[in-house]
């Protein structure tokens, strides 16, 4: 994962006990090398009944600030649980779990995209590029927008520009979709000067690469039909 890119945290809990049991409630305990995105980190599973074979799984959403540590621990998850035949006095069972440890990257560029879920076929379909500089030094950058054969585009083809450091750059672009479909995006590739033949793979993972398009429906006019 990347330094300072939100990750989503997926545990699966699955039953192999004959008896079924009662799942009271979970907890994330995250060691000092990450930190939930979220206040809190809210169990999403309480009171769940699980079968011989079932499983029940939540997803929290966490951050990894940057790390000396090549390698760092997520933490532990506490099940807190019990047989469903047991009585209301016997207590909850506790079982802890050591989470996988990860690698951290850290990449000196980080682009999020702002766009619509879904576009019309001939309609304008905005699109804008965030850009952040997430080093202490200005970078200067080369983007090449390639084209496809689904859309037309207003915007720049090859460019080049200056980002300060710790700053966003905002590139946009205007697209016109011409099929409808689950419809492959027009890709941009990215160079850094300080990072040449680098970044492009890197970059290419963090953006979107289909997008649905509607096809035009018919309009009927009846104003004026006798």
């Amino acid at each position: 994962m990347h330094a300072d890119e939100p990750f989503l945290l997926l545990t699966d809990i699955k039953c192999t006990s004959p008896w079924p049991i009662v799942l009271h409630t979970t907890e994330f305990k995250l060691s000092d090398f990450v930190q939930a995105t979220d206040e809190e980190l809210v169990s999403q599973i309480t009171d769940v009944d699980l079968k011989l074979g079932e499983c029940a799984s939540e997803c929290q959403c966490i951050v990894a600030p940057p790390s000396i540590q090549p390698t760092i621990s997520i933490g532990s998850y506490m099940i807190h649980w019990k047989r469903e035949s047991a009585g209301e006095d016997v207590p909850y069972a506790t079982t802890t779990v050591n989470l996988p440890g990860v690698r951290v990257e850290h990449i000196p560029l980080f682009i999020d995209v702002d766009m619509p879920a879904a576009a019309s076929v001939r309609n304008k379909l905005p699109v804008t590029y965030n850009i952040h500089n997430r080093t202490p030094y200005s970078q200067e950058v080369e983007v090449n927008m390639e084209p496809a054969e689904a859309f037309m585009f207003s915007g720049h083809k090859q460019f080049h520009f200056r980002i300060l450091p710790n700053s966003c750059y905002k590139l946009t672009y205007a697209l016109y979709p011409l099929v409808p479909g689950d419809v492959l995006l027009p890709k941009l590739h990215l160079n850094m000067l300080r990072y040449p033949g680098t970044m492009d793979s890197v970059v290419s993972k963090m953006l979107p690469t289909h997008v649905y398009v509607k096809p035009s429906g018919r309009q009927t006019n009846t104003a004026g039909e006798k």
